[in-house]
């Protein structure tokens, strides 16, 4: 059965590798297009570009899901730990999650106080849990409304980073099966917005194997905060 995962994980390794390579080729050379054409293209085509790259986007996003699914899976998810602040682990998603943000007039709050202890943690993976947590309070927050993430020494020895959205929130019975694969709450079923279910499940793994936890906190009406926790760096 080890082999068999193994040889699993090899295998879309290899799928991953083969689609990702020509996705990030269109997506830079979208992005190149515009660049050279600004403000010469007509606003239609415009739109048309912003969503060729959104779907580019979306694809390479669902094809890493897959690949940290299979890794996962086979026991090889692997988690490289070192001192980092927490602010610069968050500074790149945050700029990125808000050029998304303010195209549908949503504003994006930030709050990491001075003198945040470092937490020991794999840059990479944490950044991309931040990401699957604040793409998410996008995606789920309509038009005019906010989102944010803050960070605090909560309990002694651990941060706690927390993304909060004004969305339509998640329903007690749905909150604890989220982290599960393919989970998806009855929100997003019922809007455009869809997705393969796998981000959370990959989120908690990446959380625990650093000794976290992660958790939700919603009401219905009320928006909803997703929380986990980094274990301080020992300096």
């Amino acid at each position: 059965l080890e082999r068999y995962d193994r040889l699993q994980a090899d295998f879309a390794s290899m799928i991953v590798h083969d689609l990702r390579s020509p996705l990030t080729s269109i997506i830079s050379g979208l992005r190149i297009f515009r660049r050279h054409l600004a403000g010469a293209m007509e606003e239609r085509l415009v739109r048309v570009l912003d969503a060729m790259e959104g779907s580019a986007q979306r694809l390479l996003a669902l094809v890493t899901d897959f690949l940290d699914l299979a890794k996962l899976e086979a026991g090889r998810l692997e988690i490289r730990p070192r001192p980092v602040p927490v602010a610069e682990v968050l500074a790149q998603v945050t700029e990125a999650v808000r050029l998304q943000a303010e195209s549908r007039g949503i504003s994006v709050r930030v709050a990491v106080p001075e003198g945040l202890p470092r937490v020991a943690a794999d840059p990479e993976r944490v950044e991309q849990v931040a990401w699957n947590l604040l793409s998410n309070a996008v995606k789920f927050t309509p038009e005019g409304g906010e989102v944010g993430v803050t960070a605090a020494e909560e309990t002694p020895g651990w941060v706690t980073l927390r993304v909060w959205d004004t969305g339509p929130g998640i329903p007690p019975e749905e909150q604890e099966r989220l982290f599960e694969k393919f989970r998806q709450a009855s929100t997003a079923a019922r809007s455009a917005v869809k997705g393969t279910g796998l981000g959370l499940a990959i989120a908690r793994e990446i959380v625990e194997a650093h000794g976290g936890r992660i958790w939700v906190e919603s009401e219905p009406g009320a928006g909803a905060t997703f929380a986990f926790t980094l274990p301080v760096a020992r300096e």
